[in-house]
């Protein structure tokens, strides 16, 4: 007999069996801190701003700005004061509002053009400056034509007739 026929010898055991398919198993963790991640592509890391700043915002993304408090308040004056006209108890008030928002209206573009962009409210700015003249104007056409009408004696008749009829209802 030669030694093809009779298989493995005895003293080797078993043929061993092939790898499994797919992937090797995973080793066991280690012990302690897991592996830190690689740092990410790009640029470095910033470091952490100054104390007493805010850290600026993340790439890709627009930062949030605020709307000025004094423009809005110029804004508001503004349309107060315009419509308001029409009470004839608070006419009166109309060109004082209207020039309180003129007042505000350049401390508030001061404040908003320092800012670099976090503070907006131009327009608003335009609006009650705009709205805040033509009341102006209004007032002042008004009373130039009270005083027009004081000064030709329009309402010196208008005064007689209405006494008259006055004092004949109660009389």
């Amino acid at each position: 007999m030669s030694n093809e026929d009779q298989g493995p010898p005895a003293d080797q055991g078993p043929e061993p069996r092939p790898p499994p398919f797919g992937y090797p198993p995973q080793p066991p963790p280690p012990y302690g801190y897991p592996p830190q991640p690689p740092p990410p592509y790009g640029y470095p890391p910033q470091p952490p701003p100054p104390y007493g700043y805010a850290p600026p915002p993340p790439y890709g993304t627009t930062p949030h700005t605020q709307t000025d408090g004094t423009a809005i308040t110029a804004l508001v004056l503004a349309i107060a004061s315009f419509a308001l006209i029409p009470t004839f108890i608070l006419a009166p008030v109309c060109p004082i509002l209207a020039i309180v928002a003129l007042a505000l209206c350049p401390s508030s573009r001061r404040k908003i053009q320092s800012s670099n962009g976090a503070v907006t409210g131009e327009g608003l700015l335009t609006a009650a400056r705009i709205v805040a003249w033509i009341n102006l104007g209004l007032a002042a056409l008004v009373l130039l034509l009270i005083g027009i009408g004081a000064a030709a004696g329009w309402w010196e008749d208008s005064y007689d007739y209405s006494l008259r009829l006055a004092m004949t209802v109660l009389g």
